[in-house]
């Protein structure tokens, strides 16, 4: 909300800086309450680097493709990243790196992004169309009913994350009659999947109507984790839960 009234450049900026601040919180912290706090900064400027980063994808798609493709391309390497950090950390620490040193160093990267996340952030918002004022009048007619269903979104992008971010805390846990090679694999293709359905998604999207071609994921990547959980184990619990992860890709972006 705030992005349009002070520009997405300094929002994008200091964003980036309250992950650093929270970083090297997380990294002095004397108490899990402290720790919390920093978790809490970290988190708040990643959002907003999600939102104004999104927004300008949007901005810059309206003249490259439909902005499906635009945002999927986007949280590819989103889900990129998330993929390839726990495995970068997770070598370092079994080499023995303390774990304070690691969010040492995520602070230093987000203070080297602030310049060019501020950079991104000075792509020009889309210009607004002449049909702007009547769209404002119907907005303000409908108000009510746009503000239940701006609620119902966000209560579905809250679940959304929910899920994503609950398979990704719980899985290694969830497969510990596997060994930890196993499990990790396990993981390791849900947000591989995560990956190549934003990938496939960032092709195909435009083609459909999105809220049908979003339900449908949903439904998918639901079932799948649903038969993966019921399974006692094996080989197709494993590749249901990639098949879970292809399923997500594209829900948040979309």
């Amino acid at each position: 909300n705030r992005a349009g009234r002070v520009g997405r450049r300094l929002v994008n900026a200091a964003a980036a800086l309250s992950i650093a601040a929270g970083m090297a919180l997380e990294a002095v912290a004397p108490s899990w309450t402290v720790f919390l706090i920093g978790a809490g900064l970290a988190g708040a400027g990643s959002g907003a680097i999600d939102a104004v980063v999104s927004s300008v994808i949007m901005d810059l798609s309206t003249s490259t493709g439909g902005s499906g493709s635009g945002l999927n391309r986007l949280h590819l390497f989103y889900s990129v990243g998330a993929l390839a950090a726990p495995l970068l950390i997770g070598a370092l620490v079994a080499l023995g790196l303390d774990w304070r040193v690691l969010a040492v160093g995520t602070s230093l990267a987000g203070l080297a992004l602030a310049a060019p996340l501020a950079r991104a952030g000075s792509v020009p918002a889309r210009p607004r169309s002449a049909a702007a004022p009547a769209a404002a009048a119907r907005t303000t007619t409908l108000s009510f009913g746009l503000q239940l269903a701006l609620v119902a979104l966000g209560i579905a992008i809250a679940c959304y994350v929910a899920a994503e971010s609950g398979v990704s805390s719980w899985l290694v846990g969830f497969l510990a009659d596997e060994p930890m090679a196993v499990a990790t694999l396990g993981l390791g293709l849900f947000w591989g999947g995560l990956a190549v359905g934003r990938l496939v998604a960032s092709r195909v999207a435009d083609r459909f109507d999105p809220l049908q071609f979003t339900v449908a994921c949903a439904v998918a990547g639901g079932i799948a984790i649903l038969a993966a959980v019921a399974l006692a184990s094996g080989t197709l619990r494993i590749a249901l839960f990639g098949l879970a992860g292809f399923a997500f890709g594209p829900i948040y972006p979309m």
